[in-house]
């Protein structure tokens, strides 16, 4: 199994039809708003709030379909579905709970990566 990249820069411009200046933009944005989403998902988890949750998790998943940060998309991805199969009747909070941590570690991973190079225009 081919292992997921932090962020494909290349298929980021792709998507946005190969304007780099937008991506730019947009990766600059995602990164400002990533804390205050990670902080609304996990209290959102501890209240059980998960239409909430959804909400958060279904707009982060939107704006990964735009900025190709394959490895956070993934577990974003799996998490927005496993909300939606319950049609919100979500009763194992353990699993919701687990499956936010993991977005956290895959937040604080690209919190702390250096996007340099790709972020000077």
């Amino acid at each position: 199994m081919t292992e997921l990249l932090l962020c494909d820069w290349h298929e980021c411009v792709r998507l946005l039809n190969n304007n780099h200046d937008m991506a730019i933009k947009l990766l600059k944005m995602l990164l400002k708003q990533l804390p205050d989403d990670l902080l609304l998902m996990q209290q959102h988890v501890r209240t059980a709030k998960y239409n909430d949750l959804l909400a958060v998790v279904h707009k982060l998943h939107g704006v990964l379909c735009y900025i190709s940060l394959p490895r956070l998309k993934s577990v974003v991805q799996k998490t927005e579905i496993f909300l939606r199969s319950d049609n919100s009747l979500v009763t194992d909070h353990k699993a919701v709970a687990d499956l936010v941590n993991l977005i956290a570690v895959e937040i604080e991973t690209i919190i702390a990566a250096d996007f340099t190079s790709v972020l000077v225009s």
